[in-house]
């Protein structure tokens, strides 16, 4: 038994040599990325860089759907219960930002999502305590819910031409109108007007801007 390990612990040596730890690396990055892709509705020219990971639980490709010419470096997460995120065209979501779904989350066309940024249309857990413990433990057992339950959720929807700047969260029941832009490090909690500036925590308008 001790030759027998002494064997494979050559052979594991030199198998680490001849294969460079950052092909191995690439070679994950290349088969998480491919696992993703069975699992959404994308586009033509629409890519996920190696830092993207993604997460749909539905199960249903068409809950997932990425317009053409979007790139994204973030998470993009839908929960089992969801109706799903829908990405336009030409829009670009930034490194560390993560998007999840409980509801349902429309992202236009021409939008430009910074990194950091947190986008999620639910409360995740129940307000009550008894329920969120025995919905944690019981997600621990047998993974995500299929059904939502008392987890408050409702849909965000962030208009055409819209700018997220960096480390901006946006929570449930948003409306981001066409062309806003919201300033770094904002907490968007009410909608925003088409064409204005909001920035602050939570985010208030500063000044309407030019269509």
């Amino acid at each position: 038994m001790k030759m027998m390990s002494f064997i494979k612990k050559i052979i594991y040596s030199l198998f680490w040599k001849a294969i460079p730890i950052e092909e191995i690396i690439k070679k994950q990055n290349e088969y998480k990325i491919a696992r993703f892709l069975e699992q959404v509705s994308i586009g033509h020219d629409s890519k996920f860089y190696e830092e993207a990971s993604g997460f749909n639980l539905t199960g249903n490709k068409s809950k997932i759907l990425i317009g053409d010419n979007t790139h994204i470096r973030g998470e993009i997460f839908v929960y089992p219960y969801s109706d799903g995120i829908h990405i336009g065209n030409n829009s670009y979501i930034g490194k560390n930002t993560v998007i999840r779904s409980g509801e349902k989350i429309l992202i236009g066309s021409n939008v430009l999502i910074a990194h950091n940024v947190t986008i999620i249309d639910s409360d995740s857990h129940e307000i009550n305590y008894k329920e969120r413990s025995k919905s944690y433990i019981d997600m621990l057992k047998y993974g995500h819910p299929k059904e939502k339950g008392n987890v408050e959720t409702a849909p965000i929807i962030i208009g055409d031409h819209a700018w997220i700047s960096y480390n901006v969260s946006i929570l449930k029941g948003v409306v981001i109108g066409t062309g806003a832009i919201i300033g770094a490090g904002s907490v968007v909690t009410k909608d925003v007007a088409p064409w204005t500036l909001v920035a602050g925590n939570p985010a208030v308008e500063v000044k309407k801007l030019k269509s």
